[in-house]
């Protein structure tokens, strides 16, 4: 393993629960045999399991949201970065959320700096109407942007919306799955509609619990936590949805071994978010590498993959009628094709793939 280069990604949710940052952390470390350590923070009641192979480091934060929150973080990934010079050449800040901290250090330290761009993170739906806080991680994100030497995304028109508006190009590295080992499994299925992913704001998800009313013959999951869950659990508990089932987050290889069991995935988004329009989810290709036949918002980047593939199905609107009406008209056989197809889409846009886009990408800084 080299000494004198290695990689350090920063991050501020729990690295654990993270598939695309972990994914591209032993792609790089196999491929280029540095040290590579992954900086998120410490929550409590987290899954704390490590990696043979990468380095988890956890801040511990008094504050645990909000402004103060992000100034502490970034104030302690600062001095841990300073502390921690040594361990690597190369910096990955994920996110507006990790810039301040870690590419102040990384200007002042002379390291090389990447941004990674998870979503359009100044549009996300907790942000609409909220003009001052756009302003502010938007230029933050523009301080990054200017001192990073190579920036990417998870999708095509994404990168093309971030590049206009910053002026500097974005590569794409889609949040893709690993599926050559799993893809000739025979999953066994199950009545099970499935949700994966942050419980967040603009996600439908109460569209999809209304729908649960019409569709008793189904289990509805809701795997994962965000910020509206609490507020989701007590409508199920008032209106006595019966069916739908939460289940808190669960490590990438759980999450694997409770989707591959569902018949249909939830990929519904509210498009007046703009980092939602432009989204391109890695459950749309999880769903597809498991066997699960995906319904999804009418929205870009899903809909040239499905009419490519013809492998899932797309919906309008959030509407629980419509939805209910589009699984009622699916028939088994109708299924069946589309699990296949999803899977030859899987294969054909898996990591395995990708991540020789992502390799070539950080060559010149890790080679």
């Amino acid at each position: 393993m080299s000494e004198n280069k290695g990689l350090v990604i920063c991050v501020t949710n729990d690295i654990t629960y993270d598939q695309r940052v972990l994914k591209i952390a032993h792609s790089l470390q196999e491929a280029f045999r540095v040290k590579v350590t992954i900086i998120g923070r410490n929550l409590r009641g987290a899954d704390q399991k490590e990696s043979q192979k990468i380095i988890f480091k956890r801040l511990d934060c008094f504050f645990k949201s909000g402004p103060a929150f992000y100034l502490e973080y970034n104030i302690r990934l600062f001095f841990f970065l300073l502390g921690y010079r040594k361990s690597y050449n190369t910096l990955c800040c994920c996110d507006p959320d990790t810039i301040i901290g870690g590419m102040t250090a990384a200007k002042i330290l002379k390291k090389n700096a990447i941004y990674d761009a998870h979503e359009w993170f100044a549009e996300v739906p907790e942000l609409m109407g909220k003009k001052f806080k756009k302003k502010i991680w938007t230029v933050v994100e523009k301080f990054g942007i200017k001192i990073s030497q190579q920036r990417y995304t998870v999708g095509p028109l994404l990168a093309s919306k971030l590049t206009e508006i910053y002026g500097s190009p974005f590569e794409v590295i889609r949040n893709v799955p690993n599926v050559t080992a799993n893809n000739n499994q025979d999953f066994e299925k199950e009545n099970i509609i499935i949700y994966q992913g942050a419980i967040n704001a603009g996600r439908g998800l109460q569209t999809l619990m209304e729908a649960s009313k019409s569709l008793p013959h189904f289990q509805i999951l809701l795997v994962g936590d965000g910020d509206v869950k609490a507020e989701l659990m007590v409508l199920k508990n008032n209106l006595h949805f019966e069916n739908v089932i939460f289940i808190d987050k669960q490590s990438p290889d759980q999450l694997k071994s409770i989707t591959k069991k569902a018949k249909f995935g939830y990929n519904l988004l509210d498009a007046s978010s703009l980092s939602y329009y432009f989204s391109l989810a890695n459950k749309f290709f999880d769903y597809a590498a498991f066997g699960v036949v995906s319904i999804n918002s009418l929205l870009p980047e899903y809909e040239l993959l499905i009419k490519k593939y013809n492998h899932a199905l797309m919906l309008k609107d959030l509407d629980a009628e419509h939805f209910t009406d589009l699984i009622n008209k699916i028939s088994e056989e109708d299924r069946i094709k589309m699990v296949e197809r999803g899977r030859k889409m899987a294969l054909e846009n898996s990591w395995e793939l990708e991540s020789a886009k992502l390799i070539n990408l950080y060559k010149p800084f890790l080679s």
